[in-house]
């Protein structure tokens, strides 16, 4: 339990919804579209589509399907412990694809379970996203691509035609 669970669910919404923004790191229960399995995951909120928001999974490895085929491997940022302190060790975040998830389902979970919202990734992480999204990822459409820059850009990731991806 944390402090913010002690306060009504009021409150606990209205903090949830200004934390909520590209950027946010969360740590859900999540049902992947091709695996009927639930898993707790690391999540980095990339936009909002409404009545969705987009995440990016942050993984412990690269899977390796992911990992043999270039133009996906391209797309697996290292995300760093020094830079995250609520990852336990560096881990990968899979830009190759994005997981779509209700956002009154979120809020829910969220505003049950306030220790769930984890922090934010750094402006570097952002830019590398930004660049990723900006040059690579074929498998998401153009506009949701468009739309995680957007969803970025307020910290600094505007197009500015230089590559940032390592």
């Amino acid at each position: 339990m944390v402090l913010g669970d002690s306060f009504p669910s009021s409150l606990r919404e209205a903090a949830t919804e200004q934390r909520l923004v590209p950027g946010a790191v969360l740590y859900l229960e999540v049902t992947f579209p091709e695996d009927s399995n639930t898993k707790e995951k690391y999540l980095v909120i990339v936009a909002t589509v409404e009545p969705d928001v987009l995440a990016l999974v942050i993984n412990t490895e690269v899977h390796p399907f992911v990992a043999s085929k270039p133009e996906l491997a391209r797309c697996q940022l290292v995300i760093d412990k020094a830079g995250h302190p609520f990852l336990s060790y560096d881990s990968f975040l899979a830009c190759h694809k994005t997981l779509s998830l209700p956002h009154a389902q979120v809020v829910g979970d969220l505003v049950s379970d306030m220790s769930r919202y984890r922090g934010e990734i750094s402006e570097q992480m952002r830019t590398q996203i930004c660049g990723v999204m900006m040059t690579q990822p074929k498998q998401i459409s153009k506009s949701i691509r468009d739309a995680i820059v957007a969803g970025l850009s307020a910290s600094g990731c505007a197009d500015d035609g230089t590559d940032s991806v390592g």
